[in-house]
């Protein structure tokens, strides 16, 4: 299989706020989606109005990402975006970026795993 770059997404969030405490599902940092856009030979869209992403604290370490958005389309079609149970490993850039509202990677959050060769079903 060819994967082929379909469009690359792009974000400005404000906060942290949290984290929060008591909550029966556990902790959580939350950040205010400010701009956001999808961008690609196919697609070019921005967010429609303010979204929320949501990290689940782990007691492992592992962090649990709940972001919901929605975006306006250049031809004015409305895409609802959602992804929730995304893993983040915590690494030291990547706790940096968390505190500072700086940039992460990929690599950053996941190391090499997503470049490693998967094996065929």
């Amino acid at each position: 299989m060819r994967l082929v770059h379909e469009m690359s997404y792009v974000e400005t969030i404000a906060g942290p706020w949290g984290p929060t405490s008591g909550s029966p599902f556990g902790a959580r940092l939350c950040w205010q989606v400010t701009s956001a856009s999808l961008t690609g030979l196919r697609i070019h869209a921005n967010l429609a109005m303010p979204g929320a992403d949501w990290i689940r604290l782990g007691p492992n370490g592992i962090l649990r990402q709940d972001q919901r958005l929605t975006f306006t389309t250049d031809d004015d079609a409305v895409i609802l975006l959602s992804y929730d149970n995304a893993l983040i490993r915590e690494s030291p850039a990547f706790l940096a970026a968390l505190n500072t509202g700086g940039e992460t990677s990929t690599e950053d959050q996941f190391g090499g795993w997503s470049r490693s060769p998967q094996p065929r079903r």
